[in-house]
């Protein structure tokens, strides 16, 4: 068998994924190491290295199974690691120091890496020494491999009674940001990358592996601060060597980035959390609302009842008894209103569509919606804002909010009184602070508290006996957290109110990202015959665009790819994992972006992806899809 597989060639892949064997089998024979294709658990393609592994090194002459290379202790979990790249469990593993075996029996270190790089035809590496860093065809290829897996290796040596770094494989660089040199000369920079809550963790972990002798392998998890101050998370998987007498003399250390899979389980935890609170409110709500419609439906029980049972009630007092009627009537009309719309919030019912308005408008028209009853108690509403801003809101929704707090400021101040509408920009968050005062009868502190909580409902009467149902502040909570917002409130009493809120401001920037400058002068002219209304700004790079991109949070992003130093796709990384409040609308636009870095961004969410020159139609059906959207 082994002697017809030295003679197999790219055709002898199965046809229905030829185009991929041939994709592997290119990428073996660029090997310097012993590589070859494994197809359901046989040897179909390999290189003149491996057949000197295989004959020198192992003393094997007829080879039907990869796992006749390794060592017996290791044939379980290697072939577990088979099992699972093969069912597509599994995307990528690297494994560190297999031992492999060789013809005497005995074991001796090897480096095995094991990538299921396309479609049910796993790769197979063996780098039989430590990778010499001045090989580019070694370095080349190892880079390669940890783009694919997310990963990079490194190795501490004990020297003096001390563990120094001996070597650090490329792929660190594009999961830290920091080069393979910056960890050689500075052996303290890992530990410092760690977030101080994890360092304790690190360093238990650690001091066990030094303690027990017994410990050959394990695995770890931490968060690290990259070079750009995002937290990335690492999976560690620890395999060492040791002295005679139990002591550790290296440590090989394979770490991978499952940042994307934390974040997708945080999200998960959150959305379960998210749920069980609104579940939770649900009861304490319902509960509210059932005690408080028992109240007003015995009133019009009661006065209804009394009403038909006796003739003989003079008009005045029918008059009084219709007027707890309506009165209760009302009540438990707004109540049903509140729990509908808050229910509708909560189930996502209610559309929430945030777009570029002019919020001065917005408060106009509650203005002017609530006139009258400002007038009955002569109560004058005073705008003290611009006559144009722009915020990122959904219209109904913030209108909701401003009537509820006008209108709660109109009934708890007496008659005279004076209502104001104030609006300053918070540029260091990108916001707008709203504020709506009165000098009405104020809150005491006690009753501060309460407000906004679905659970703790505070009501009480206006200075005119105006009542209300004490769910409005919680809904406009919801409303303003909703567009990342905050609502408060501060207030004594007999001094009146000031409820604050706060909206995103409209970025009106587009951020062009690109490494020659004539390129960007003729796609800005571009995106201005397209779009208009827009700032465009530029960067040549994308370290620069990162920082334009956390200062000015820009609407959208059009990015080349091929960039000096990060690629477009960092960029967008980066992007993706750092703690931006606004993350813009992204356009890929470069050369020879083929099919899989099409699908690379695809799964980072980019469906706007276009080969340089652009179909015109194409781009500007893109701008307006994502700024609308942004």
């Amino acid at each position: 068998m082994f002697r017809t597989a030295a003679k197999m060639n790219d055709s002898s892949i199965s046809n229905n994924n030829e185009n991929k064997g041939n994709n592997l089998s290119g990428l073996v024979s660029f090997c310097s190491f012993p590589a070859a294709v494994i197809f359901e658990r046989k040897i179909i393609y390999f290189n003149k290295k491996f057949r000197e592994f295989a004959f020198e090194k192992s003393g094997i002459k007829d080879i039907t199974d990869p796992l006749d290379l390794v060592h017996n202790k290791s044939i379980h979990p290697f072939a577990g690691i088979i099992k699972e790249l093969e069912s597509g469990r599994q995307q990528n593993r690297i494994i560190n120091f297999v031992p492999a075996q060789s013809s005497d029996g005995n074991e001796y270190s090897a480096f095995f890496s094991v990538l299921e790089n396309i479609k049910n035809h796993i790769l197979l590496q063996i780098f039989t020494e430590f990778p010499d860093e001045k090989d580019n065809n070694n370095k080349n290829l190892i880079k390669r491999i940890e783009k694919l897996s997310g990963s990079f290796s490194w190795c501490l040596n004990r020297r003096d009674g001390k563990f120094k770094t001996e070597f650090v494989t490329p792929g660190v660089e594009d999961l830290t940001g920091y080069t393979a040199g910056d960890f050689l000369s500075n052996n303290l920079l890992w530990i410092r990358l760690i977030l101080p809550d994890d360092r304790k963790k690190i360093t238990d972990f650690f001091s066990r592996i030094y303690n027990d002798p017994v410990i050959k392998e394990d695995k770890i998890e931490c968060r690290i601060y990259d070079y750009f101050r995002n937290i990335i998370w690492v999976s560690n998987t620890i395999s060492v060597e040791r002295n005679n007498d139990g002591s550790v003399s290296r440590i090989f250390i394979l770490a991978r980035n499952i940042t994307f899979e934390k974040l997708k389980e945080q999200e998960l935890e959150n959305e379960i959390n998210r749920l069980t609170e609104t579940n939770k409110k649900k009861d304490r709500f319902i509960s509210i609302i059932s005690h408080d419609l028992r109240s007003p439906f015995s009133s019009i029980i009661g006065y209804s009842n009394y009403l038909l049972e006796n003739e003989n009630i003079s008009d005045n007092k029918k008059r009084e008894y219709l007027n707890y009627i309506s009165e209760s009537a009302g009540t438990t009309l707004n109540l049903v209103n509140s729990l509908l719309e808050w229910t509708r919030l909560q189930t996502g019912r209610i559309k929430f569509e945030p777009a570029k308005i002019n919020i001065s408008e917005i408060f106009s028209k509650a203005s002017e919606m609530l006139n009258g009853a400002a007038f009955e108690k002569n109560i004058s509403i005073a705008p003290g804002y611009e006559n144009e801003i722009y915020v990122k809101a959904d219209k109904e929704l913030i209108l909701q909010v401003i009537i509820n707090l006008i209108s709660n400021a109109i009934k708890f101040t007496n008659s005279g009184g004076k209502i104001t509408i104030t609006a300053k920009p918070q540029p260091e968050e990108n916001k707008y602070l709203f504020g709506v005062s009165d000098n009405g009868v104020g809150i005491s502190k006690e009753n501060l508290e309460k407000l906004f909580k679905i659970d703790e409902k505070f009501t009480s009467r206006g200075t005119k006996g105006e009542k209300g149902t004490g769910l409005g502040l919680s809904l406009c909570k919801d409303i303003i957290h909703k567009h990342n917002g905050k609502i408060w409130v501060e207030s004594e009493p007999g001094k009146g109110s000031v409820f604050y809120f706060t909206l995103p401001v409209v970025s009106n920037q587009i951020l062009l990202v690109n490494g020659q400058k004539t390129e960007r002068i003729l796609y800005r002219k571009l995106i201005q015959s397209l779009v208009s209304g827009y700032e465009i700004i530029e960067a040549s790079d994308g370290y620069e665009a990162l920082q334009i991109i956390k200062k000015h949070q820009p609407v959208l992003l059009l990015t080349e790819h091929f960039l000096e130093g990060m690629s477009g796709f960092q960029l967008v990384k980066h992007i993706a994992l750092g703690n931006f409040e606004v993350k813009p609308g992204i356009i890929i636009l470069s050369e020879n972006i083929n099919k899989t870095l099409k699908e690379e961004y695809q799964k980072m969410g980019i469906k706007s992806v276009f080969n340089k020159p652009v179909e015109i139609n194409e781009l500007k059906t893109s701008l307006n899809k994502l700024l609308l959207k942004s």
